[in-house]
């Protein structure tokens, strides 16, 4: 009966957020001939915050922020913890203005896909090697300079609760070049909707957002490793040391 009531709770999440999905990439091409900051960041950011209340309201994925107040008032590099979709999906309308580093093939899905193009999503290659790389600090510089937040999955993709790769060091590379702060995200997403899962299982998603580091005051490998020690830390509090 869990599983089946799981299964059911989540069909409905998934076909009202195809729903909104229509409704809000067809919002985003008709304020496409207009400047990002004209109706596109606001819809992008009204869809976020509705999918984190649809997911609550009917898978029963409860959401609590620590740290809200640690947010710069300007651009930033924040630096997540990737355990599912749903932070990919949800923290572009809670944090300050940002856009995310995603995929390529994710942002080719037509409609959701085009929608995060829409939206100023970054995309990466990962086939592409050092091209990749360059093209993340050009477009994350110039979206820094439109007055837009990074946010990076450091880790590269989803990983399973209680595991802890190494970080890539783009973001601290791109925090450095860009003169701006680095904030860590911890959540642990992953208990209540996890990797390549089709089902949703009710429970409380804490997201916990630290204090903006200095990025111009250490070198980019040890901004990386605080930043890493940090989420680690963060994370055992919240899901404990084994998965």
């Amino acid at each position: 009966m869990h599983h089946f009531l799981a299964a059911l709770r989540s069909a409905l999440f998934y076909l009202a957020t195809a729903i909104t999905v229509v409704l809000f990439t067809t919002a985003l091409f008709i304020f496409l001939p207009l400047p990002f900051r004209y109706g596109r960041k606001q819809i992008s950011r009204t869809w976020a915050k509705l999918i984190m209340h649809l997911g609550s309201l009917i898978c029963g994925m409860k959401v609590k922020f620590v740290g809200l107040e640690h947010c710069p008032s300007t651009p930033a590099v924040y630096l997540l913890k990737h355990q599912s979709a749903w932070e990919t999906m949800t923290l572009l309308g809670v944090l300050p203005p940002n856009c995310a580093v995603a995929k390529e093939s994710l942002l080719n899905i037509p409609l959701f896909g085009w929608s995060m193009r829409m939206a100023k999503a970054i995309p990466i290659n990962r086939t592409a090697g050092m091209g990749a790389f360059k093209k993340i600090i050009a477009l994350g510089k110039n979206r820094i300079t439109e007055g837009l937040s990074i946010l990076i999955f450091p880790e590269g993709t989803r990983v399973p609760p209680g595991e802890h790769p190494r970080f890539h060091k783009t973001a601290a590379i791109l925090a450095k070049e860009a003169g701006v702060p680095v904030v860590p995200v911890a959540h642990n997403s992953g208990s209540c909707w996890r990797r390549n899962s089709f089902l949703k299982y009710p429970g409380l998603i804490t997201v916990v957002i630290g204090k903006p580091i200095d990025s111009q005051s250490m070198s980019s490998s040890a901004l990386n490793n605080m930043v890493y020690e940090w989420i680690k830390t963060e994370m055992i509090k919240l899901e404990g040391s084994t998965p």
